[in-house]
């Protein structure tokens, strides 16, 4: 994984696709669940990230403000295996981890993520809002760094 521009991780983390959400949980565990849908935003010219999740989810509903969590992007398909959410320890093995399911570590990120992830993004949690009529959340977040799969030219 290799730091990305801004410019770069959009080319690779397009808007309105699924993305896996992924947050260091007790003892060292992952939890990993997928957002309905993800956002670039630049407010205030700072680079900003929004994505939604479904409330009626147990995973990532309780995160707050300035805690940091990580955006995985792999292919669509592999994704949409994460809409339950799942909990894995930091070896990969736990009862809760279906067979068909192998996320991976990746260096200097300390969460794991889904295999094929092409980017990941580090952001901080800025605010959160449900949406009306739906049962939805939005976050919205700061981006603090970017790291993806690409050779640079």
């Amino acid at each position: 994984m290799k730091i990305l521009s801004v410019n770069q991780a959009f080319g690779m983390a397009p808007p309105r696709r699924p993305a896996v959400l992924c947050i260091a949980g007790p003892d060292g565990s992952t939890d990993m669940v997928m957002t309905q849908w993800f956002n670039w935003l630049n407010l205030k010219h700072n680079p900003m990230i929004s994505y939604a999740m479904e409330t009626t989810l147990g995973l990532g509903q309780n995160v707050k403000n300035n805690d940091t969590v990580y955006l995985a992007f792999p292919p669509v398909k592999e994704a949409l295996r994460y809409k339950a959410g799942i909990r894995t320890a930091r070896d990969g093995e736990t009862k809760e981890l279906p067979e068909d399911i192998v996320p991976r570590a990746l260096p200097d990120i300390p969460v794991l993520v889904p295999e094929g992830t092409e980017a990941v993004l580090k952001c901080t949690i800025e605010g959160y809002y449900k949406y009306p009529f739906k049962k939805v959340r939005i976050y919205n977040c700061n981006l603090e760094e970017a790291q993806g799969e690409m050779e640079l030219q």
